[in-house]
């Protein structure tokens, strides 16, 4: 008698739902209605708004209207949408009507401020297969914190009518985003959030979306790196515990009701080192090289001191990768003798450290002992031991990287070659560097340096140079990333100079071989840290959207 009751209740509710759903005005749930595609691309200019693509491809069979839902924005305002369909502009309605009929909302879109953000809104049109594409501007996009800048946008909602099948989401700026300076997560779908080999961030779905699902990236970047006028005073490491909570990453919430004293020490260590560590440096512009000068010659060697004092020119010029700074020091210690590159059995590059007292330098000195290190205890570096060894001590390299990029800096203040730029935001100050004087003329002889390497073979058409001088554009081009360009441009010349050089054989071949290969093995090991797989939990407290939204 019990089970029938519960039987009797259980369909008594069942209908109840079943009628709510059929005559609910609100929500639409119609099988053959479906957003098959949905494809966000995200520009994030210098000024820190965003300009967003979004298209949209799909089936739509009920409704009159499709609508983003768009909240929590902070002091970000949504500006300049447009709707375009088979290259037709839609029609911007100022005081956009809900009430109108499919007709009347053809080839339209409006914009409804709500208590929380804003609608955007746009007609369906004639029911059956469309591709819309819409775009719109968001300011302040990216938020600053008290020791960072983030990113942190919902840019998929849950409680949609229509959750999309397959989602791409691009994300890109007149910088290249990196996994050595730059960190990143998602949270609310199946699939992954990776930087891709343009310097782009790209996350994609493995499963369709349900009305459960949402997708919200989470990137921490350098202080300084845009500008940007909404001010959040908390660490960035509050904000990520929070978007933490609930996740796949280890996150858990925090209890609201208890302050211990070592919560109230580290809330302090961490106020104190914020104020130790602003405004060292405010990262720049890390834009990808480009060449310029083209005509102008510089034929002398840019800078004759410790390559490290000018690093951060060259990470201006978007010349610092790992790959490069590597492939010179390697040339470096070959030439003087502290290194041997070869072939093992299985093909693979060897290096062999012949030996263990460090370079003068200190930051080449710790570059050198971490891949010592990496050798063990045979002191045989192999590409396969260095990509092991990266994956526990991933961090080393980058550390150096920071590291070498600081005093650079510092040195090229004592020296004058760089403008300190003061800007103060609320309470707080943030410096911005310029080249001047000797600093912007290395910076210029670099680039015409480096227009002297690919015309060499036309500017020198004497066979006497001295190929010590040889070997010490060989580091240069390592540095600069150019080893192959030199080398052919001096075999164009000297037929024999790989015979009769320090770097005989393949040597140059295979110092820029192994470090291409290291500097893959490194962004591989970052892998770990931050990227990958999606939670499917968490995200909470981003901004830009919330729930609802698709077709009504």
């Amino acid at each position: 008698m019990f089970k029938i009751k519960i039987k009797k209740i259980s369909l008594i509710i069942i209908s109840f739902l079943m009628l709510f759903n059929l005559f609910g005005a609100e929500k639409i749930y119609a099988k053959d209605q479906t957003l098959e595609n949905l494809d966000i691309k995200v520009f994030i200019n210098d000024d820190g708004s965003a300009s967003v693509s979004q298209r949209r491809e799909g089936t739509f069979k009920e409704g009159t209207e499709n609508f983003l839902v768009l909240g929590n924005l902070g002091k970000s305002k949504i500006k300049d949408f447009k709707v375009f369909e088979s290259g037709r502009e839609y029609e911007f309605i100022e005081d956009w009507n809900t009430d109108k009929n499919i007709e009347e909302k053809a080839f339209k879109n409006g914009l409804i401020e709500t208590s929380n953000g804003y609608e955007l809104i746009w007609g369906i049109g004639e029911y059956g297969r469309h591709e819309y594409v819409i775009e719109y501007t968001v300011t302040d996009f990216i938020k600053e914190v008290t020791d960072n800048q983030m990113l942190f946008w919902r840019f998929v909602n849950d409680k949609t009518n229509t959750p999309p099948q397959n989602v791409r989401i691009i994300i890109e700026s007149n910088e290249k985003f990196t996994k050595e300076d730059e960190e990143i997560w998602s949270f609310g779908f199946d699939g992954n959030v990776e930087f891709d080999e343009d310097g782009m961030i790209v996350a994609k779905n493995t499963k369709p979306l349900t009305e459960d699902s949402y997708v919200t990236i989470l990137a921490k970047f350098e202080k300084g790196m845009f500008e940007t006028n909404d001010y959040i005073e908390k660490p960035f490491g509050k904000i990520k515990d929070q978007a933490f909570a609930g996740s796949d990453f280890g996150g858990r919430a925090q209890s609201s009701n208890f302050f211990s004293i070592a919560t109230i020490v580290v809330i302090f260590a961490i106020i104190l080192n914020f104020f130790l560590m602003r405004g060292r440096y405010k990262k720049s512009k890390d834009k990808k090289f480009k060449r310029k000068y083209v005509g102008e010659y510089y034929k002398d060697y840019p800078y004759k001191g410790n390559i490290i004092d000018v690093y951060y020119i060259l990470y201006k010029m978007g010349l610092n990768s790992f790959k490069n700074i590597l492939n010179g020091f390697l040339l470096k210690w070959i030439k003087e003798g502290k290194i041997e590159v070869s072939n093992s059995q299985d093909q693979k590059i060897q290096i062999h450290f012949l030996d263990k007292n460090s370079p003068k330098e200190e930051s080449e000195a710790k570059l050198y002992n971490i891949l010592l290190e990496a050798a063990g205890d045979n002191d045989i570096l192999e590409e396969k031991e260095f990509a092991k060894w990266s994956k526990t001590k991933y961090s080393k390299i980058s550390d150096w990287k920071k590291e070498a990029k600081e005093k650079s800096i510092e040195k090229l203040k004592s020296l004058g070659y760089i403008e300190v730029e003061e800007e103060r935001k609320l309470l707080f100050k943030s410096k911005k560097y310029h080249l001047r004087g000797k600093g912007k003329e290395i910076e210029d002889n670099i680039y015409k340096y480096i227009n002297y390497l690919y015309d060499y073979s036309v500017l020198r058409e004497d066979e006497n140079t001295n190929f010590e001088v040889l070997d010490n554009m060989i580091v240069w081009a390592g540095f600069l990333g150019l080893t192959d360009v030199v080398k052919g441009q001096f075999e164009k010349i000297h037929p024999t100079y790989t015979q009769a050089t320090m770097y005989m054989g393949n040597s140059i071949f295979m110092t820029n071989s192994f470090a291409t290969r290291a500097a893959l093995a490194q962004v591989s090991a970052n892998n770990s840290v931050t990227g990958g797989n999606s939670s499917i939990g968490g995200g909470g407290g981003s901004f830009g959207g919330g729930s609802g939204g698709g077709t009504r």
